[in-house]
């Protein structure tokens, strides 16, 4: 068996690698090349957060369907994550979850703001309703 007999090509990433922007992105190139059905889960503005947690889920449904995937994962920047925000309508089968850039201007580089930016006092950020 070839590489690319009955292949999928699975991309995932930021807009470095996320379709319909008027020019081909190098998934397109490749499932090209492999002459393979591609599922480009690419979104512009997404953190590695959503890139992984995403991949996962769709790699656990695919792999029913489909014994031969190529995955190419784009990795974006690290200042970049997501929230849960319930009150913002679940798109793409992604959940409340929206991608945030962080503004490192914010950020106490400190030692010590560091650590609180790592293990941040949680108690001041909880919400007292629940």
């Amino acid at each position: 068996m070839t590489l690319t007999k009955n292949l999928l090509v699975y991309s995932n990433s930021c807009s470095f690698g996320a379709g319909n922007q008027g020019y081909k992105v190098y998934p397109e190139l490749v499932a090209e090349q492999l002459t393979s059905k591609l599922i480009n889960r690419g979104l512009p503005g997404s953190c590695n957060r959503r890139i992984i947690r995403t991949t996962l889920r769709d790699l656990l449904e695919l792999k029913n369907q489909h014994k031969n995937i190529l995955v190419l994962l784009g990795l974006t920047f690290v200042s970049r994550t997501e929230l849960w925000q319930p009150w913002i309508p679940a798109t793409d089968n992604d959940g409340h979850f929206s991608s945030i850039m962080i503004d490192h201007k914010k950020i106490n580089w400190s030692i010590n703001g560091l650590i609180d930016t790592i293990i941040p006092d949680i108690s001041k950020s909880a919400d007292t309703q629940v």
